[in-house]
């Protein structure tokens, strides 16, 4: 028996397998129910991004930009208002000791005492002057940090400034005597808890002379204002 295809036209058998392949390059090309549904699922993921705030590639690119512009391994200061003057602010002076011999300050002691045992060890470390500054404003501590930091913006432009101002305040205090009857003068004020109130009692109290220990706890226990510590009479 003769085989069909080769007892038809070699023209026929041409044009058959050239149909054939256009059926398979078209079947090719139409992308089957997994494809389509693959094909649908990143559409949506793409819009759904874009409507988020862009498309993920464009935020990746934006957050290393960001990370380039904000470089985390350079020093950082947080953003506050500074009393220094920005050429002593930003005065890039080297990693430096507090020596071990200069305490910190609180308001209670003799202010001249303590500049004249920081400016004795400053002079022998051999610091420039906005490392004074910088390694002074480190002592102060309770009181004294915050007689400093209400200090005016941007008003301290070198080391003689900021002596001029830290014994302007202090002598002034030491100098002050007050008399005992006004320990009954010491309030507590409004906001102000127990406990801040007795370390404030203290610190202002001790520039009253001669008055005797019952007075000063008379004048402690009529100083305090919180009701819940005020006991009435029934």
């Amino acid at each position: 028996m003769s085989n069909p295809e080769q007892s038809a036209p070699r023209g026929a058998t041409s044009a058959r397998a050239e149909h054939g392949w256009e059926r398979k390059r078209a079947s090719f090309a139409r992308p089957s129910h997994n494809q389509r549904s693959y094909l649908r699922y990143t559409e949506a993921f793409s819009e759904s991004e874009d409507s988020g705030g862009g498309h993920w590639k464009s935020r990746s690119k934006k957050k290393k930009q960001s990370r380039e512009e904000d470089d985390l391994s350079q020093p950082w200061v947080c953003e506050e208002i500074d009393l220094f003057t920005p050429r002593i602010r930003y005065f890039d002076f080297p990693k430096t000791k507090m020596p071990s011999h200069i305490k910190t300050y609180d308001g209670s002691k003799d202010p001249e005492d303590h500049l004249k045992l920081f400016q004795a060890a400053a002079k022998t470390e051999r610091w420039a002057m906005t490392t004074w500054c910088h390694m002074f404003n480190s002592t102060l501590i309770g009181n004294a940090r915050v007689w400093f930091d209400d200090l005016p913006a941007e008003s301290i432009d070198s080391y003689d400034d900021l002596k001029k101002a830290f014994l302007e305040n202090y002598l002034q205090q030491k100098k002050y005597i007050k008399d005992p009857i006004e320990l009954h003068n010491i309030k507590q004020r409004d906001g102000e808890s127990t406990e801040d109130f007795v370390k404030r009692y203290k610190l202002e109290s001790k520039d009253v002379k001669g008055a005797p220990e019952c007075m000063r706890i008379s004048g402690f226990v009529h100083g305090i204002t919180n009701p819940e510590l005020i006991k009435t009479s029934p």
